[in-house]
């Protein structure tokens, strides 16, 4: 009996040690898991937060909880745990609002026990800013190397960062430069180049952990671009326009066509006509893409006569116009009409309207039409109105020949001729 009964004691004995060597293994006192450390946000999206750590054990779980009034209450969420590429631990955690801030916290919770470790201290999260409620546009004075863009704010957002691209860039495969950062909802880009137009992009930022006075341990989280409407945000004040000349100008029909180059970034172009007397006849507006235009009907500024004209180009911001320098006016000069023509044996008389301004005439004449076959034969003055010739290049004139002219009235003004357009070529046999 006394053998059987030791055996039992021992059979016990090893039963209880057993027991405490399975509960050893089994449980682990809170204080000796491991608290994760290092917490910190490193993505998100508008609707979801990752948040990575360094975890305990490797056969530790761990729990996640949110609060969205901060801190003050707190709920279970499951995350899809995971690493990321620096073998850090990650949580991901989905169904959460854009523009919004919440905070987190996490505790090692050893597999298949309740044995858990303290919580994190709460972290402080945010997701991606909402959507703005407008793109930028620009606003205020067009001017030569700043604009402004306004825009709609963002749910979220603790500020805005500012980018652009010229137009010209952008269609070369440029880059696009970085303007600036700010909490308003309204910027002015600076270094602009004149007579450009530019893209300009605001991008809505959150900041996670925003309280830490380490600037370094901050993470931002970007909101969607917001583009300008039509792709042009901001356009620098126009070049003065170049090239402004006569076309033509046909008294007999009273229309003057002037023309010039077509400007970098103009929405339209002004030009201002005055008559002989310095008086403002005709303002008119053209609109972009055109770089000509044609005065009907001066009435009686149509007649033979100069005019002068200056011409300047513009843009339009929030529909009101800012305007180029004028160009250094030119005078258009009518074409000289004929009023008779006299011929008989060896001699060709020519008679012509006075235009008034003109400084003088030169006389053209050739026996073909053909550009290259007029030669011109006299310059005369301003008082002048007739031109009688018995030669023309060393031959006498002919009563059975054929012979072109025109005339071409000049004005002198500013240390420069200007001259009228042989759009009327006149003949005779």
């Amino acid at each position: 009996m006394k053998t059987r009964k030791r055996f039992q004691s021992m059979l016990q004995l090893s039963l209880f040690a057993f027991a405490f060597l399975i509960a050893s293994v089994t449980k682990v006192n809170a204080a000796d898991l491991t608290t994760p450390t290092g917490i910190w946000q490193d993505g998100a999206t508008e609707t979801a937060i990752r948040i990575a750590y360094t975890g305990a054990q490797s056969y530790t779980n761990y729990d996640i909880q949110i609060s969205k009034d901060g801190g003050k209450t707190w709920q279970d969420v499951q995350a899809t745990l995971g690493q990321n590429s620096t073998n850090e631990n990650t949580a991901i955690v989905n169904n959460l609002e854009a523009g919004n801030v919440y905070y987190v916290r996490v505790r090692a919770h050893l597999q298949n026990t309740e044995s858990v470790s303290e919580y994190t201290t709460p972290y402080k999260v945010v997701t991606e800013p909402a959507a703005m409620t407008s793109v930028p546009t620009q606003t205020g004075a067009a001017k030569a190397t700043t604009g402004t863009v306004t825009y709609g704010s963002s749910k979220g957002a603790a500020g805005y960062e500012i980018d652009y691209i010229s137009y010209s860039d952008l269609l070369t495969g440029g880059s696009w430069k970085f303007a600036g950062e700010t909490t308003a909802t309204s910027y002015t880009i600076k270094g602009l180049k004149k007579d450009n137009y530019y893209i300009a992009t605001v991008v809505p930022y959150a900041i996670a952990n925003a309280d830490n006075p380490d600037t370094t341990k901050r993470w931002y989280a970007y909101g969607e671009y917001a583009l300008a409407k039509n792709g042009t945000s901001v356009k620098t004040l126009p070049a003065a326009i170049k090239g402004l000349e006569n076309l033509e100008w046909k008294p007999e029909s009273k229309t003057l066509s002037v023309v010039w180059k077509q400007g970098a970034v103009a929405d339209g172009y002004e030009l201002i006509f005055y008559n002989n007397k310095g008086k403002k006849v005709k303002t008119a507006d053209v609109a972009a893409g055109s770089t000509s235009y044609c005065y009907y009907d001066f009435g009686k500024a149509g007649k033979s006569t100069s005019v002068k004209v200056k011409a300047r180009a513009y843009v339009k911001v929030a529909g009101k116009k800012y305007y180029s320098a004028y160009t250094k006016p030119i005078y258009c000069v009518s074409q000289p009409k004929i009023k008779q023509i006299s011929s008989g044996t060896g001699y060709l008389k020519l008679e012509w309207k006075k235009v008034t301004g003109a400084t003088g005439y030169d006389i053209y004449i050739g026996k073909s039409n053909k550009k290259s076959a007029f030669k011109k034969v006299k310059s005369v003055g301003k008082n002048t109105t007739s031109f009688t010739t018995s030669s023309f290049k060393g031959s006498k004139i002919s009563r059975s020949g054929s012979y072109y002219f025109y005339i071409v009235a000049k004005k002198k003004a500013g240390g420069k001729t200007y001259k009228s357009v042989p759009s009327v070529v006149t003949y005779i046999s």
